[in-house]
This record gives structure tokens, C-alpha cells and sequence, in this order.
């Protein structure tokens, strides 16, 4: 009965801490705050959604990772700032589209990716998050 009780507790501990291994990874780099990462946008007009970015140096986005049928505003923030990060896309009349767009943190050595994604004309409306 003990060695279950023994086999029953080390399964629980591995889960939990292979679980909180995942998290911390997801997390991302130390000194920024994102709501979400994965950005949904829908194909039609107006094509926009919102995240909040907080991070402890200033930061930039990268414009080379930024499509034509993309906008982000504003393009930068000021460290220890909360900061309404807005993407805008042009309506899609295509299939879907996406685009990684990278934040830049501090002098560029850290990075960050947002998953923009734009759904399909056919696909009908997805409501952005907000």
C-alpha cells in the first residue's frame, strides 16, 4: 500500500513540476508583460484588435516584421509604461493571413513575438479578444 501511495505522489510531483516548466517557458523574457500574444483579427472592416504590453526598459517594434496590409500604433514604448499596443489590418477579401511580428526589449538582444492572424473572407467573422 505505501509503495502506491510513493508511485501515486511522485507522478502528481513530476506532472506538476513538467507543468509548471511548460508555463514559466511560455511566459516568455523576464520584464515584460503581454495579454496575449496570439492576436486574432477579423477579415472585414475594421479589422483591428488590442493587446496591453508593460515592460520594464523601452521597447520598439520591429517595422521590417510588419506586412503592407498590417499597421501597429504606437511603434514604441517607454519603460514601466502600460501601453494599449493597437494592430489595424486592411479588410481581406483572401484566404487567411498571418504575420510574427517581434517587440523588441531594451538594446534588441531580447525579443518578443505576437501571432498576428487575419481570418479568411469566407470564413466569416472571428471576434477579436479583447
Amino acid at each position: 500500500m505505501k509503495l502506491k501511495n510513493i508511485l501515486a505522489i511522485l507522478v502528481a510531483a513530476t506532472t506538476l513540476a513538467v507543468a509548471c516548466t511548460d508555463k514559466e517557458a511560455i511566459s516568455s523574457i523576464s520584464g515584460l508583460v503581454v495579454s496575449q500574444s496570439y492576436i486574432p483579427i477579423t477579415a472585414v472592416s475594421p479589422a483591428s484588435n488590442s493587446i496591453t504590453i508593460i515592460c520594464d526598459q523601452n521597447w520598439s517594434v520591429d517595422g521590417t516584421t510588419v506586412p503592407e496590409w498590417l499597421t501597429v500604433s504606437p511603434m514604441s514604448g517607454s519603460a514601466d509604461q502600460e501601453v494599449k499596443l493597437t494592430f489595424n489590418a486592411e479588410e481581406n477579401t483572401g484566404g487567411e493571413r498571418s504575420q510574427e511580428v517581434i517587440v523588441k526589449i531594451g538594446d534588441g538582444t531580447k525579443t518578443q513575438i505576437l501571432k498576428v492572424v487575419q481570418s479568411s473572407a469566407s470564413a466569416g467573422e472571428v471576434e477579436p479578444s479583447t
